[in-house]
Parts: structure tokens; sequence; C-alpha cells
């Protein structure tokens, strides 16, 4: 987009978001909307920051509230603030140092309540919208923003381990009920591959209600992430087989971290790590002791492919063994054969479709390449000795 437009483009953006934007050239500023003119220049402090990072995107996390910064070639685009909750007086108070210059805080108070509340996932996907539209470029939300970043795992198992040692003897939110179900029984299932690619698809798609938990953005998060933790930990991973103490102890290293944190952006990171570490920490207690590595690797392949026609020789392909050689080690390790495990699993997670969905037996029969529907149901009762549709109601029956 040439200046012109791009100028034409922040104010169609602020009209129907409501959400402050400046365009600078050259860290010269050439756009402003917002609410107040007379407000001094809040976009500076973010565009300081993005002079000193390499990636675009970037995100800025500012006391007050976060903004979003696109650039395009000697252009830069800054949206925000943005808050996740209702702004509270420590945030006007945040304003007003950040801005010495200015102090009248009925005008501050005033413009924030005029901007949209935005939940941290949604304001990801804004930017990563903005930075299509302007550099026709589609990013990878998860990664580019580093929400998998695990550099503080280390500590993490560092101080897990020490405290196991020492001690040796604990969001979820409102109007997330059945995606919360959906979370905890990929992690009672071990499923990380499964996990991530539900929440890379919830952080696209999902639009959740956080209830308000605290008065200011960093409190909110923290709270949400305790919640999380602990619902994670008990009906997640214990269910799921992982050792109690083990679950409690992990449960309050990530807490104690949590209130290390400093920042949303960091709190949301440990928060995604969180999840992928109690799974993982679930799907090894499931495995068998002295389990080999071809076999774990077919074990995956076909957790993550229960709702593709697999057979045994595609199992075998995603591993690069012979045939024979992973029949029988799978045998001795598994107790079971690969094309019975195959089944297993697909009837295992179908539980879930038929606990938190409405979707027909005929369309999950479908779903997990059953042949037809009744061979899915004769051996769903095989396998847990009830019908699909009687375990639908009772199902059913324990959520009212």
């Amino acid at each position: 987009m040439n200046k012109t437009t791009l100028s034409a483009f922040c104010e169609y953006f602020y009209a129907s978001h409501y959400i402050p934007v400046a365009l600078f050239e050259n860290d010269k500023l050439i756009t402003r909307c917002c609410s107040d003119n007379k407000l001094p220049d809040f976009h500076s402090l973010a565009l300081q920051y993005a002079n000193e990072r390499p990636e675009n995107p970037c995100l800025y996390a500012s006391p007050y509230g976060r903004y979003g910064i696109i650039r395009n070639n000697n252009r830069t685009l800054i949206i925000g603030p943005v808050l996740s909750v209702t702004h509270s007086q420590s945030v006007v108070n945040e304003f007003i140092h950040a801005h010495a210059s200015y102090s009248n805080e009925s005008a501050i108070s005033e413009f924030l309540s005029a901007i949209p509340i935005y939940s941290y996932n949604r304001f990801l996907n804004l930017i990563a919208l903005l930075h299509l539209q302007i550099n026709n470029e589609a990013i990878d939300i998860i990664s580019h923003f580093n929400l998998t970043e695990n550099s503080g795992q280390i500590k993490i198992f560092e101080e897990q381990t020490e405290y196991s040692y020492q001690s040796k003897e604990q969001q979820i939110t409102h109007g997330t009920y059945f995606f919360e179900k959906q979370l905890l029984d990929l992690v009672k299932m071990g499923n990380t591959e499964k996990l991530k690619q539900f929440l890379a698809k919830s952080l696209k798609e999902q639009q959740l209600n956080e209830g308000i938990l605290a008065d200011d953005p960093l409190r909110q998060a923290k709270n949400l992430l305790i919640g999380l933790v602990t619902q994670v930990s008990k009906n997640g991973a214990i269910a799921g087989g992982m050792d109690i103490e083990e679950a409690y102890r992990l449960t309050d290293t990530y807490i104690q971290e949590c209130e290390r944190c400093q920042s949303v952006e960091s709190v949301k990171t440990l928060q995604y790590n969180l999840l992928i570490d109690f799974t993982e920490r679930v799907c090894e207690a499931k495995m068998p002791s002295g389990i080999t590595d071809d076999v774990y690797e077919a074990i995956q392949f076909i957790k993550l492919h229960t709702n593709a026609p697999i057979g045994v020789n595609d199992v075998v392909n995603s591993v690069c063994v012979s045939k024979n050689w992973l029949n029988k080690k799978f045998q001795e390790q598994m107790n079971t054969t690969i094309g019975k495990y195959i089944t297993f699993c697909k009837i295992e997670e179908s539980k879930s479709l038929l606990a938190h969905s409405d979707k027909t037996l005929s369309e999950i029969s479908n779903y997990f390449y059953f042949s037809s529907q009744s061979y899915f149901q004769n051996l769903f009762k095989k396998q847990y000795g009830i019908t699909p549709q009687k375990y639908r109601k009772k199902h059913a029956k324990n959520m009212r």
C-alpha cells in the first residue's frame, strides 16, 4: 500500500473498530485516529520498541495496554492500546506515568473507556489479519508470537526436581465449559499433537468469554492460569494416569512461576507450555516402561491420524522400519497388534465427540472411517460394555 492508501486504511479501521491507530513514515507521524486528539503521542513508545525488534508484525505490551505493530517498507502502522478487561485506576495511573506531560485523569479514563475490550488471542488474530492485508503475508500466530517459547521450561524442570526431592511427601472461565471439556480430554488422553492442533484452531476460531477475575490485566491473566492449571492437574492429568503427588507438585511449581511473571504475554506463554507439559507427562505415564523409540513413534502417528483411513502399512511407513520388525516389537511392548491399537484409539477418541458434540452416530462413524455405523456401535460396546447412545445419554445427564 502507498502512503495515501494506508492513511485511508487507518481512518476506515478506526471507524469500524474504535481502536486507536497511528501511521508513521520514517518515524514521522502521518496520521493518528483516536477518540481524543488532545492526548499526547501515546504511540511513540510502541514505535521505539518496534525499531528495536526485527520481527514483523510484533506486539508491544505497555503497563497500561497492548499495541500491535505492522511495518510496511519505511512506514509503521501501530494499533492500540487495547485492554482485555475494563480499565482500572491503576491503568490510568500507568498511562500518566508513561506520559508525564499529561495528567488529566478524567480525559484518560474516558479515552480508555471508548476502546473495545479485546482478549489476548483475539488481538493477536487482528494483528495477523492487518499484516495479511497490508503485506500480503500470512503468519502462524503461535510460532510467530512465541507462544511455544520454552526457554523457561528448563527452570521449571529444575524447580520441579528440587521441590520433589525436598517434599516427597495443589479459568477456568465463564462460558467455556465445552471448550474446557475438550481440552481436558486431550490432556487426559496424553495426546500432545492433537492438543497443539486444538489450541491452534481455538486461537483462530473460538471466542471465549473470560470471566473478570481481577481489576488489572496482569492479575487477570495470573488468576486464569491458576484456575486452568488446577483443572488440568486434577481433571486432566491425574484422571489420565499421572502420579497424584507429581501432579500436585508440578501445579505448585507452575503457580509459583506464574506469580513471578511481569507481563501478560509471559503468563500466556507459560499457560501454553504447562498444557503441553502436563499432556506429555500423561503420555509418558501411559506408556509401558522400556518402550522403544520406533514403537513410540508408531503410537504417536496413530493418535495423530485417528480421523484418517490408516492401516498397518501406513504406520510402518511412518516409522521407516520393516513391517515384521514393527509388528513384533509392537505386540511385545503394547500387548496388542497395530491394527487393534488403531481401532482402540479411534473408539477412545469417539467418546469425546459423543460427550461434547451433537454429531450423529453416522457422522462420528464417518469421521473415524469406520465401514458402517453399526460396525462402530458394535466395536464401542465391545470395548466399553455400553452402546454409544447410552454412553452419550449417561454423560449428558451428568453434565446437567
